[in-house]
């Protein structure tokens, strides 16, 4: 399942991709937020790394924080605890289109 987070602004627009390729079936988009943050939240109370995390946040933790620290061992426990055993994240930065969506891709006509 793949999930998309985005944050936009007058200075850029940042979008979170979120890959699950666990065999977990989460009912909706907010089934797995759900479990995502009983699973940051319980590594962010019981591992220094958590507790680190949260600090250098200022208390903001999100999806480009997560995206920093998801190779951390710990987390990736305290995740699977709630069903999330394995994901990957990646953060695209103020992307530019070079083509429209919805451009056709095919010309019959030459």
């Amino acid at each position: 399942m793949r999930f998309i987070a985005k944050r936009q602004n007058s200075d850029e627009t940042v979008t979170a991709i979120l890959t699950c390729s666990d065999k977990t079936n989460f009912s909706s988009p907010k089934d797995f937020l759900d479990r995502l943050k009983k699973g940051v939240s319980d590594w962010i109370r019981t591992t220094e790394s958590g507790k680190s995390a949260w600090n250098y946040s200022g208390g903001d933790f999100n999806f480009g924080d997560l995206a920093s620290n998801s190779e951390d061992s710990f987390l990736l426990t305290c995740l699977s605890k709630h069903g999330i055993s394995s994901f990957e994240i990646s953060l695209v930065t103020n992307v530019e289109e070079d083509f429209n969506f919805d451009t056709v891709l095919a010309d019959i006509e030459e």
